[in-house]
């Protein structure tokens, strides 16, 4: 939820400055949330599971040694 979802009051009628922030807070929502299931689409078209993803990545870090070791 964004700020400026937050401010508004149910009743109060909306000046167009709030109208504007909230159209651009909308859109900035929705560009996320489809980046987010066009990246979720392209995993499951390759058919690995994000279990699988993860446990790749951790291999790989491992394998190059980017972990720090706890001192």
């Amino acid at each position: 939820m964004t700020d400026e979802l937050k401010n508004v009051k149910p009743g109060q009628t909306l000046t167009d400055a709030q109208k504007e922030a909230l159209a651009k807070s909308n859109l900035e929502a929705t560009s996320e949330a489809h980046r987010l299931a066009a990246e979720h689409r392209a995993r499951d078209e390759r058919g690995k599971p994000v279990t699988q993803d993860v446990a790749d990545s951790i291999k790989q870090k491992l394998e190059k040694e980017e972990f720090q070791k706890p001192e």
